[in-house]
């Protein structure tokens, strides 16, 4: 502070100094320009003595002095000028100083309001910051509470997870033991249908009705397959082929056939198989067109089978193509020609065709072959033209 007073005390010391310094000069500017107009005015008033050259020439002591005097007047002239200009300069430099203070005094105060202005936006700043802040981090903290919520619940959730997964494998691995168990029992019981299809006959008269025995052999069979056939287990050819017998003696003839068409699809080759579809189909289920494919192909497979032609003329007579089932019936004949289940349906064939005397003929053959064909001929529905009012008929199947 003492310094800055320093300061001021010059600085007002040389303005007074300039001041004086120019009031000397403008007096002394003054005093030349009275001076001059006196000499004018002097002048004026003796106009002889200016136009009138003087004739005395002068003493040298009066032009020295003349000529000491302008250089003296020009030296202090120069003096003046030097003088002026420093003054001048010391003014600038006052001016200079004076709006160095000034810009310093006006500059401090606007600093310290700028100042002012930045610190009190820092601190609303600083504020605004730190409301955020203290947001931010209470968003944090609810989201880490919450991570940690989520966090316990998935450990409990693996907890138990790993005890459901436990228990899983539990029940797995009693579930395995089980179906080893239910593996092992379908092994037993398919050994058991294998053992009790050897016990049964491949080839069983479908003309006559099974035993009491055997018809029990059928049936357990039937049962024992049908549990088989739950876990997907198949057997062999033959045992679906007496299966389809039981089906047949049983009335089932639906049944029947599917049980064949098993049969078939394991050994295509099956001549027996596809005979017995081929009759089933033409007698009890009017597919002729089925039962005739069907003979065809058991034809083919066993050319001398006199049930697959007797079927075959069975099935044309069915069609309405009499001529070439009585072939098809004598190619039979020729082959066996004391069955009476071929003389049976040969008897069918002729009352398909209205020819009543071979009809009654073979029918007669057959009965005294196997009487059983006498109850069988009264519900026939190929002698159904017979039934009521034919005499012959009647004595016949009595």
């Amino acid at each position: 502070m003492n310094t800055k007073k320093h300061i001021w005390m010059l600085i007002c010391l040389i303005l007074i100094f300039n001041l004086s310094i120019q009031i000397a000069l403008a007096q002394q500017s003054a005093d030349k320009k009275e001076s001059a107009k006196t000499q004018e005015q002097s002048q004026e008033a003796n106009p002889t003595e200016q136009k009138a050259p003087s004739l005395q020439p002068a003493t040298p002591q009066e032009s020295l002095g003349a000529i000491s005097l302008r250089e003296a007047q020009r030296h202090f002239d120069w003096t003046l000028k030097i003088f002026n200009w420093l003054v001048g300069f010391v003014g600038v430099v006052i001016a200079l100083v004076l709006a160095y203070g000034i810009v310093e005094v006006f500059g401090r105060r606007r600093l310290k309001e700028i100042e002012r202005e930045i610190r009190e936006g820092f601190d609303k700043r600083i504020k605004e910051f730190r409301e955020e802040a203290e947001k931010n981090i209470k968003v944090v903290d609810d989201k880490t509470k919450f991570v940690e919520e989520c966090a316990q619940h998935a450990k409990e959730t693996v907890g138990e997870v790993d005890r459901a997964s436990k228990e899983m494998d539990e029940k797995v691995r009693q579930a395995d033991e089980k179906l080893k168990a239910i593996d092992s029992h379908i092994q037993i019981a398919k050994e058991k249908t294998e053992e009790l299809s050897s016990k049964i006959p491949e080839k069983i008269s479908r003309a006559q009705k099974p035993s009491e025995e055997l018809t029990n052999k059928l049936a357990e069979l039937s049962r024992r397959m049908e549990f088989l056939e739950m876990f997907g287990v198949k057997l062999k050819a033959e045992d679906y082929f007496k299966r389809a017998t039981d089906f047949y003696h049983k009335g089932l003839y639906e049944e029947e056939i599917k049980a064949l068409d098993e049969a078939i699809k394991i050994n295509p080759k099956y001549a027996d198989a596809w005979s017995n579809k081929s009759f089933t189909l033409a007698k009890y289920l009017n597919r002729a067109e089925e039962a005739l494919e069907a003979c065809e192909k058991a034809i083919e497979l066993k050319p001398d089978d006199a049930d697959a032609w007797s079927n075959k003329g069975l099935a044309l007579a069915k069609l309405g193509r009499y001529e070439e089932s009585i072939t098809a019936s004598d190619k039979a004949m020729a082959i066996k020609s004391d069955d009476a289940g071929i003389l049976y349906d040969r008897a069918c064939i002729y009352s398909l065709t209205n020819d009543k005397p071979n009809a009654l003929e073979n029918l007669k053959k057959a009965i005294e072959l196997d009487s059983k064909h006498k109850e069988e001929a009264k519900t026939d529905k190929d002698f159904e033209w017979l039934w009521k009012d034919d005499e012959d008929f009647k004595k016949l199947v009595e």
